[in-house]
């Protein structure tokens, strides 16, 4: 495999999470709803995982397999692949190419038709970036037949939901300080 083909794959998938990150928190409400805890942290606080989290994770999976179905790529990151239901229980969300399963295992999850319609779009949208920087990586630099890839898509999530609770994004906190 070349690192050209893997480079521009995570750009593109890069971009189809923001793209599903933006469409969950614009939303303060869908975003609130999204927002599941975990156990608490080593030092006492408590953990939290979004939807964003998990769709992301599973979003990255799904692509990474579509891409290399040949490869030993595994994509692995802090969630677990399931999200709580509000009536008890877990739904894993696995992403394959149907994009009808996907919409059950979101509707499990969200009451909203609408919501689910969105998310399945942009979950299953073909999504490219172009930067010619990824032509600058040498056809000879070749990746070993396993890797590993870790992400962890929303990374300080306690401090993502406050800001998303008062209304201030960090980058509005940048700009206004």
């Amino acid at each position: 495999m070349e690192a050209k083909q893997l480079v521009q794959c995570l750009l593109n998938l890069s971009e189809q999470s923001a793209n599903l990150a933006r469409l969950i928190r614009e939303d303060k409400d869908l975003f609130q709803l999204l927002i599941a805890s975990k156990d608490q942290r080593e030092n006492g606080e408590p953990d939290f995982k979004t939807l964003a989290d998990v769709l992301i994770q599973a979003t990255f999976k799904y692509g990474i397999k579509r891409q290399f179905p040949h490869r030993d790529i595994q994509v692995m990151g802090e969630e677990d692949g399931t999200f709580p239901l509000t009536s008890g229980g877990y739904v894993h969300l696995e992403i394959t190419e149907d994009p009808e399963h996907t919409s059950e295992l979101l509707s499990r999850i969200l009451k909203s038709p609408l919501v689910v319609r969105k998310l399945c779009a942009a979950i299953h949208a073909t999504v490219h970036v172009h930067d010619g920087s990824v032509e600058q990586i040498e056809s000879s630099c070749v990746l070993p037949d396993a890797l590993s890839i870790w992400i962890d898509p929303i990374d300080s999530c306690p401090q993502s939901i406050r800001e998303q609770q008062h209304d201030r994004y960090p980058a509005q906190q940048w700009l206004s300080d």
